[in-house]
């Protein structure tokens, strides 16, 4: 395998998802809106992008493109909050030696 991303694999769920995470995680920083509606844009944009690019963007597919856009989003966004989550739960089971001898 020679390219990292083809238009076929980001015009699939998972190549799509991956893309949204890596972007929104490259640009979160610049702009001032909560992670949640920048991956709903990401996504968007993505989306109608592979339907543009494939020729594909007709009324029907552009109507269907909402709805993949808004469950590539959902779990894009679910995918952040399980990564985080469970670093967080890691470090409250296993914490520090210094928090370790805090507490006693």
């Amino acid at each position: 395998m020679n390219e990292f991303f083809t238009l076929e694999y980001l015009a699939t769920f998972a190549g799509m998802t991956v893309a949204v995470n890596l972007i929104v995680q490259a640009i979160k920083g610049f702009f001032g809106l909560q992670t949640k509606w920048l991956v709903l844009m990401v996504a968007l944009v993505v989306q109608f992008g592979v339907l543009f690019f494939t020729g594909r963007l007709i009324p029907e597919q552009a109507f269907l493109g909402l709805f993949n856009a808004l469950l590539i989003a959902m779990t894009a966004v679910g995918n952040f909050s399980f990564i985080t989550d469970k670093r967080q739960n890691t470090e409250k089971v296993n914490p520090s030696a210094e928090e370790a001898a805090h507490d006693k």
